[in-house]
Formats: structure tokens, sequence, C-alpha cells
């Protein structure tokens, strides 16, 4: 106890599941006597505290069980620093809660519990100013993410690992001495006389240690006895070409040479694919960039509804990975259906106010390897995934929707346009091909197809030109207004080879 109080320690313990069983003359004598101990700094991050029985079958002592949430004090990113920095070893993926198993009362109740502790439902969002926007949106995500920490288990754990030597009749006896331990502790609670069933345990579990010992022993003899000198790095070679490589290359030629450092390449990707705004090189151009701060003369649009909110946060795959603050559509689907006039009184504050929170313009990227293309060291040999917050992406849709509603209104759709159109698809578009390559045929004429493809197209769109197209179809002010601060400081986020890196974007 002197050690507890002295080194300010907390117990994890939960629960009477006894850590140390044993049978002596004839008797099951337990006893509690391992203890999870943690410093009250970490005792957040502790969760499911359980003692398992079945994970060590033939040891007295039981297996003690708990996840350590610790990852998400390194996941959720509030302010970013630029160049790239040191992270030793920061989770890569944003999946940071396992939302398809939780128990979603189980969440709600710890949900409600903090968000009734705060005050954040009795704040005036109407009034609020850019900043204390921001605040606020910032409290809700810590609330959530509070509730998740508390509900769900933490993705990452990985599936259990079974030995290269593991046989089904292992597996058979170890059930065996399982249910034996779980019989076994039900007489004793209902006062069953033991005898039988210690003299059947004690068996089992010496018929089992016996048998993995037995086959763990066998599976190394007969890997030694392969290690000739001809074979010696089969093995690893064979394993090296099945798995690739799995450590991002530190460093990456760049055509005119390689980069020097993890903090180079991290760097030079960003630039790579999301370069700077070139300068102007048309007087259109600098007519275009003067008009960049002009609004439009149109009226403001109607506030956004409660259900167009939750039709489009259902409309969402929950198994896409969230952004930097760990919330998959899920999770915030839950919080929406629950506080459905806090989520749209925020959002319509970001209408009312023409501004796009910054946290929800952070997208976190992830560099994939194209295929056929691990292990190469060329930066065209990879391709970036941006992952924004699911609540920035639903306002994005809000304001999307929108904006081709009114295109359409104002009859500014080309009628050709047959992607990202409502009612039009490729199978219409490849049926106008084939009418117009018919009509040619018919009319003793040539038929011309051209196709373009414009690389990184979405990653170049200039922000000049897009205004101008949105004052064109008559956008209402509002929404133009949304969108113009949209666009304005975009940040790129990238975590590689140990390092972080940032970027404002220009254009894209």
């Amino acid at each position: 106890m002197d050690l507890i109080y002295s080194n300010d320690l907390f117990v994890c313990n939960i629960e009477n599941t006894p850590t140390f069983e044993a049978v002596t003359r004839g008797r099951v004598r337990s006893s509690i006597v391992d203890i999870t101990l943690a410093s009250g700094s970490i005792l957040e991050y502790i969760s499911d505290w359980k003692v398992n029985l079945e994970a060590c079958p033939s040891s007295q002592h039981n297996a003690i069980e708990f996840h350590i949430n610790y990852s998400h004090a390194h996941t959720q990113i509030h302010a970013i620093s630029s160049p790239a920095e040191q992270t030793n070893n920061r989770p890569t993926s944003t999946f940071l809660y396992k939302s398809n198993k939780a128990c979603w009362p189980l969440f709600k109740e710890a949900l409600h519990l903090r968000m009734t502790m705060s005050n954040v439902l009795d704040i005036d969002i109407s009034s609020l100013s850019p900043e204390g926007l921001e605040e606020v949106i910032d409290r809700v995500s810590d609330i959530i993410n509070s509730a998740c920490r508390y509900s769900m288990r933490i993705a990452g754990r990985g599936a259990k690992y079974k030995p290269p030597w593991w046989t089904e009749e292992l597996e058979a006896l170890k059930q065996e001495v399982i249910n034996t331990h779980r019989m076994t502790h039900l007489h004793k609670h209902r006062n069953v006389p033991l005898d039988d069933l210690l003299i059947k345990l004690a068996t089992k579990k010496t018929e089992y240690s016996n048998k993995l010992r037995y086959e763990s022993t066998k599976h190394f003899k007969e890997f030694c006895n392969l290690q000739t000198k001809e074979n010696v790095w089969s093995l690893t070679n064979r394993l090296l070409k099945a798995n690739g490589l799995r450590r991002a290359p530190v460093t990456l030629n760049l055509g005119n040479g390689y980069t020097n450092n993890a903090i180079e390449t991290a760097d030079a990707i960003l630039n790579h694919f999301y370069p700077h705004d070139l300068p102007d090189t048309e007087p259109r151009h600098h007519q275009l960039r003067n008009l960049f701060n002009t609004l439009p003369h149109t009226q403001d649009d109607p506030p956004f509804s409660g259900a167009e909110i939750l039709e489009y946060l259902k409309q969402m795959n929950s198994n896409r990975a969230p952004g930097v603050d760990n919330l998959t559509s899920d999770i915030c689907s839950q919080f929406a259906s629950d506080y459905t006039k806090l989520l749209t009184d925020i959002f319509n504050r970001c209408l009312s106010l023409r501004y796009f929170p910054k946290q929800w313009k952070v997208a976190y990227v992830k560099i994939i390897p194209k295929p056929g293309k691990m292990g190469c060291r060329e930066l065209s040999s990879f391709r970036p995934i941006g992952l924004l917050p699911v609540f920035g992406k639903v306002l994005e849709t809000l304001f999307i929707k929108r904006v081709t509603h009114w295109a359409g209104v104002n009859n500014k759709i080309n009628n050709k346009q047959f992607g990202f159109t409502k009612h039009k698809n490729s199978t219409q578009a490849i049926n106008t091909a084939l009418k117009i390559i018919k009509q040619a045929k018919e009319n003793k004429k040539l038929g011309i197809a051209v196709s373009l493809d414009i690389r990184a197209a979405f990653d170049n769109a200039w922000w000049p030109s897009l205004l101008q197209r949105l004052r064109h179809i008559g956008c209402p002010v509002n929404i133009f207004g949304l969108i113009d601060n949209y666009v304005r400081d975009r940040e790129v986020l990238l975590d590689y080879a140990g390092v972080r890196a940032s970027k404002i974007m220009s254009k894209g």
C-alpha cells in the first residue's frame, strides 16, 4: 500500500475473478495475487480490464487482459506544424474505434452523461464568432471521442496469432481443459463434490502441456534440419518476396537526385501531389484572380435542415476511413440522431458566417503504392488519398447539393454532362455516343472520338475559375461565401517514415 500511495498509483483490477488457482490436497485454492497498477496520467486510457480463463489453461496463473487506448492522444490533431517533424511511432491509421462491434446503448449513455456535464447545450450557437464556433466543434469532438473510448474497443489489435505448428488436436485438448475448468468453477459455486473433476482437470492439463511441448519441439527440430548450406536463407528470402517492403522508403528519387532523409521525403511527397499555384501567365487569369473576393449579387439560400443532415449521414459508408478526428460515419450518425438540433445549428452558423471550420479542412494523407510498384523509390510509384472528417464531408455535401440545384434551375448544366448529374449515368453516355456514331454512318460521314484525360485534375482545380463559375450559375451568396472560405487555407497532413509534414494548399 505504501508503494501505491507514495507513487500516486491506481488499481485497475475489477470484478472478483481469481488471478491464481491451484489444487492442493484435493481442494481448489484461489486468490487475486496479480494486481495491475497504473499512474493517474494514463488511467483514463486503460479499459476492458479482465481475467481471461482461456488464454493459458495449462498455467496456475490466469491471464490478465486490458486495452491501453493511449494511441488516441497521438492520433487527434488540433494544431499542425510545418515543415516535417519527427513523430516516432505515431499511428498512421485514422481508424481508432471498433465501431462495427459497438454497444450503441452504452455509447449513448456515456455520450449523454458527458454532454450533460458540459455546457455545450446551453450555448447560443447562432451568436458565435468563427473562433467560438471552432471551440464548440472542438469540444463536441472531444466529448464524442471520450464516449467512444469508454464504450468501444480500440482498433488495430490484430488477429490472434497461432504458431505454424498448431494442430486441430491441440485446439481440441485446449478446449477440453477450458471446459473442465469452467465445470470446476460451476461445481464449486454449487457446493458439488469436486474430486473427480479435479482429477480430470489435472489429467487434461498434463496431457495438453505434454502435447504442446512435443509439437513445438518437433517443429523446431524439423526447421533446424532443413537449414542446410544451400537453403539457409530460403525462408528469409521467401518471406521478403511474399511480404514485400513493409516500411516506407526513407529516400525517394526526385528525377534529378534523391532525398537525403525522411523529412525531405515527406515534404517532397506533399509538394509533388499538392503543388503550389503557379503565377498568372494570361491576362484572363489575372482578371479572374482579381475577382476572387467579389461576391455575387444573389439572395441567401434557406438554412440547412436536420432531415438533410441525417439523410446524408445515413448514406455514408461507415467502413470508409475517417479524418483526423477518428470519428466514422456510424459514430457521427449516432451522435446526430440524438443531437440533431445542435448539429443543425452548427452547420447553419457556418452558413450564416460563410465560414468553413479549419479543423474540418485538414486532410490526412495516406500514400498508397500503385499496383506492381511496391518497393519502388519513384514519386510516380505512389498515389495519395486524402481523408477528411465526416462532419466536414457532410457540410460539403450540403452545399454541393444546393449548388447542383441552382445550376439545374438556371439551366447552367450542359445536357451532355453525364457524370455527377442526377438522373444520368454512364449507360446514357454510351447510348448517346452510339447514337452519334450511327447517325454519322447513315450520313456516310466519319465519326471521330476524342478521349481526354487530365492528369490530377482535382488536385489542380483552380479556385478563381471555380468561383467565377459559381457566379455564372447564380449561386446564392451565403453558399458562395461558404465555398469561398472552404477553399482557403486547406491543409494536408502526412505521416511518413516516422516523420510528420503538413502544407497549406493553394489549389486543388
